[in-house]
């Protein structure tokens, strides 16, 4: 069997024989070499100890678990001035000291870990026949070695969760390269104004709308570039044209009735259309709520331009923080929308139809259109 198909060509071993199962493979091997170095002095000993066995980890074969069953020797040291005296055969590559695995494999669990954490590599393992469990693939990631940052130019800021809710840092991406480069251990001005000034580097920063981190580039340089990430801005479009929006409620609600009717008078000069009535009687708010909101709005402001907290605030007026969020922003008030809506207008022609035959109960129009999933209220025919 050609044994440089299963085991590291580099190193001294042969193959002495096998077994397997459905489910593994055990691979018995012994090492060739005839010598080897003491670890302390380096002089080459070929005198045997004695022998045990070690066993470690491979990479899977034709879907099996692979085990290698490497029989090391135990040699006696010849300098008679080394402190060693017995010592275990090393192997220079491909095998450490110590490991329970060759270091392809430990190269394949790393790689799948930095991409993957620990559980998901972990679950995908048991589906490739690489039976790990998630603390060792954390404690690979560990031993990987640093990369050394290269000064990097255009970096992007923000903040990060090491534990969502509870436990917040700072992510730095190289935008250049879309690597992640650094990560600090938390939101302040002044741990990223300590990273800035080690990295004197950086001339252009994407970032949030934080004023820590406006404040902490600012004071760093002010030859630093600042500019919003391309999520911020359009979300920051977004929510400009949804206020806008927001604040032409009833002129859209008008002219779509307008177009709606336009469109039937053609063929309806001498039909009179209930829905239309029923559409203009449809209220976005009613008028003694809409103004008990808008004193909260307006209270709510005062108390925010006097310094107090978001807490405080909902507290004394008795609103949810939610609420309380939606109006910190806010320089206008805009009046709650009535998200309930109706089809009523894709059966217009057949309500009217209806209507000019004489049927003109609520309940028993309801009762009707329920089959061909109108989705009205009785409201709408009483008004």
């Amino acid at each position: 069997m050609e044994q440089s198909l299963f085991l590291p060509i580099a190193l001294d071993l042969t193959l002495s024989n096998f077994q397997y199962t459905d489910t593994t493979i055990n691979l018995n091997v012994v090492s060739s070499r005839v010598s080897s170095q003491c670890p302390i002095c380096q002089e080459s000993s070929s005198k045997i100890h004695s022998r045990y066995l070690r066993i470690i980890g491979d990479l899977p074969i034709s879907g099996k678990i692979t085990t290698v069953h490497l029989q090391v020797r135990k040699f006696f040291c010849e300098n008679t001035y080394c402190v060693r005296k017995i010592f275990s055969e090393r192997f220079q590559q491909h095998l450490q000291s110590y490991s329970r695995r060759f270091d392809r494999f430990n190269e394949l669990l790393s790689s799948m870990g930095l991409e993957l954490g620990g559980n998901l590599t972990r679950r995908i393992g048991i589906l490739s026949f690489v039976k790990v469990s998630a603390s060792t693939i954390l404690r690979l990631i560990i031993k990987c070695p640093f990369q050394p940052i290269i000064l990097p130019k255009i970096i992007g800021v923000n903040d990060w969760a090491f534990k969502k809710l509870f436990d917040y840092g700072t992510i730095i991406v190289d935008l250049e390269k879309n690597k992640v480069i650094d990560l600090l251990p938390d939101r302040e001005a002044k741990t990223l104004t300590k990273w800035l000034l080690e990295h004197p580097s950086v001339e252009i920063v994407s970032r949030d709308r934080s004023l820590t981190y406006i404040s902490a580039i600012t004071e760093t340089s002010k030859n630093i570039a600042q500019i919003a990430d391309r999520w911020h801005i359009l979300n920051n479009l977004m929510e400009s044209f949804e206020c806008f929006l927001n604040t032409q409620r009833q002129s859209i609600k008008q002219i779509a009735v307008e177009l709606k009717s336009e469109e039937k008078i053609g063929s309806s000069d001498n039909l009179s259309s209930p829905i239309l009535e029923i559409e203009q009687n449809i209220k976005p708010f009613p008028k003694q709520n809409h103004s008990k909101y808008l004193d909260n709005f307006v209270k709510a402001k005062q108390l925010q331009s006097e310094g107090h907290s978001k807490r405080k605030i909902a507290k004394l007026l008795g609103m949810s923080r939610n609420t309380l969020n939606r109006y910190w922003e806010r320089t206008t008030f805009l009046p709650k929308v009535n998200h309930k809506k109706s089809n009523i207008l894709d059966y217009e022609e057949y309500l009217i139809k209806r209507w000019n035959e004489g049927e003109q109960s609520a309940k028993i129009c309801i009762k009707k259109f329920k089959k061909k999933a109108l989705n009205i209220k009785l409201g709408l025919f009483m008004s």
